[in-house]
């Protein structure tokens, strides 16, 4: 049976040009490969500017491919109409205040994919509509308001309305919360679990927080610089993590529940002008050695099909 969606080598490259240089090459994605389930969220995790945005827009088509593969039920998407891809994977921006329109009204903003994919009455728009809204957790009052008429967690609501109105089967999930108001992520986020279960979504979930990752992942991908650095199941992930960079980022993420020592990670991520040679964590990382100055670590599968990038496993 086919994945729902599959990722092979997915290869992004972008030629930065200089008048007084040479162009050079950003490897904003390197080879990365995940698959996906029905009703399954991978959640995909790294510090700022390891390629997780890169990567949701270059499955979307947002970006052009450098290399690599992606494939819909089987299908690779360049057999598939453009149109029908749209309608099957959706997304939700991390900012709700500047991914709506402030010149259209709520009810107006959410019909409009069905605007531009489908021959409907305005009746039946409107009719539409108002059930996505109640699906959120929006009243059918809010329908003639304007978005800076809402609270920031409505906002939200109001773009995840827009992103079920053509009954996609995969979301992707641009930190959807970490906007929000700490008050209102908990909300946001189990209105998310809910959907999931009720419609069978999947979720492709970008985030920072491993404690909400944590909490709504089935399984979890590390990036590092554009990279693979471990993936596998959430739990094991999270209970045995193999490679070094995804125990620096465990630790440094504080926890009420946990009396292990908060640590934050050591250095900076390099310039993705300038990457470092062999492994590309290897300057940050307190068991490096000589070994992984000069070669770059190829992902290795165990046994419960995780995969990590580690010379010294």
């Amino acid at each position: 049976m086919a994945y729902l969606l599959e990722v092979t080598n997915l290869t992004k490259h972008y030629q930065v040009a200089n008048f007084f240089q040479k162009p050079k090459v950003v490897r904003a994605l390197d080879g990365i490969s995940f698959t996906l389930n029905v009703g399954d969220t991978l959640a995909i995790v790294g510090e700022s500017g390891c390629g997780k945005s890169t990567l949701a827009k270059t499955i979307l088509g947002i970006e052009q491919k450098t290399a690599g593969e992606i494939f819909s039920e089987g299908k690779k998407v360049e057999e598939i109409s453009r149109s029908e891809f749209i309608k099957s994977v959706q997304m939700i921006f991390q900012d709700p205040y500047s991914s709506l329109n402030p010149r259209q009204k709520a009810w107006e903003i959410i019909a409009e994919p069905l605007y531009a994919n489908l021959q409907l009455s305005r009746a039946d728009l409107r009719s539409r509509v108002l059930e996505l809204m109640k699906s959120v957790g929006l009243r059918e009052d809010f329908a003639e308001r304007y978005p800076h008429m809402f609270s920031g967690g409505q906002r939200q609501r109001i773009g995840i309305a827009r992103a079920l109105t053509l009954h996609p089967k995969i979301l992707i999930c641009d930190e959807p919360i970490s906007a929000l108001d700490v008050s209102i992520q908990a909300q946001v986020l189990n209105l998310l679990m809910e959907l999931q279960a009720r419609l069978q979504l999947s979720y492709l979930f970008i985030g920072h927080n491993l404690n909400v990752v944590r909490h709504i992942a089935t399984h979890v991908l590390v990036m590092y610089l554009g990279k693979v650095a471990e993936y596998g199941p959430v739990k094991a992930i999270f209970e045995n993590p193999q490679h070094p960079y995804t125990q620096a980022l465990l630790q440094s993420t504080p926890s009420i529940k946990s009396r292990k020592k908060f640590e934050a990670i050591e250095g900076e991520l390099p310039s993705p002008f300038f990457p470092p040679s062999g492994c590309a964590f290897h300057l940050r990382c307190k068991k490096a050695t000589a070994h992984c100055r000069q070669t770059a670590p190829q992902l290795l599968v165990d046994r419960d099909g995780r995969q990590v990038a580690c010379l010294n496993l």
